[in-house]
C-alpha cells in the first residue's frame, strides 16, 4: 500500500542523493582539472610569448581582440588555417619568398600566418 510506496520512494530518493553526490564531486575535479590545465597553457604562453619580439606580441594580441580571439592561423596546403579560404598562387609564392623571420599575414582575415618549416 501506501507505506511500501513511501518505502520505495524513500529508497529511490537516496539512491538520487548518492547519483548526486558523486557527481558533483566528478564535477569538482574535472573543474580543477580544467583550472590546472588552462594554468598550464598560460605558463607555456608565457614561456613562448618571452622568446618573441615584444612588437610581435603586441601585433597578436591586436588582432587577437579583432580576430574572434585568435590571432594567428596555420597555412596549410594553401589555406589559411584562421579563415579557411585558399590563397592564391601569386600571394603563397610573395610568401615562399619572404624571410622566415617576417610576419606575414592572412590578405583576407588578416591573423598572423604560422607557416611550415620549409615554406
Amino acid at each position: 500500500g501506501i507505506d511500501d510506496r513511501i518505502k520505495s520512494l524513500s529508497v529511490e530518493r537516496d539512491q538520487f542523493k548518492l547519483k548526486m553526490a558523486e557527481l558533483d564531486a566528478q564535477k569538482t575535479k574535472e573543474l580543477t582539472d580544467i583550472a590546472e590545465a588552462v594554468s598550464s597553457a598560460n605558463g607555456k604562453r608565457a614561456d613562448i610569448a618571452a622568446k618573441i619580439s615584444a612588437e610581435v606580441v603586441e601585433l597578436y594580441e591586436k588582432i587577437k581582440k579583432t580576430g574572434d580571439g585568435i590571432g594567428a592561423a596555420r597555412l596549410i596546403e594553401g589555406k589559411c588555417d584562421g579563415c579557411h579560404l585558399s590563397i592564391n598562387a601569386v600571394e603563397l609564392s610573395k610568401i615562399k619568398e619572404t624571410a622566415a623571420d617576417e610576419i606575414v599575414r592572412c590578405e583576407e582575415c588578416r591573423r598572423i600566418l604560422v607557416r611550415p618549416k620549409g615554406f
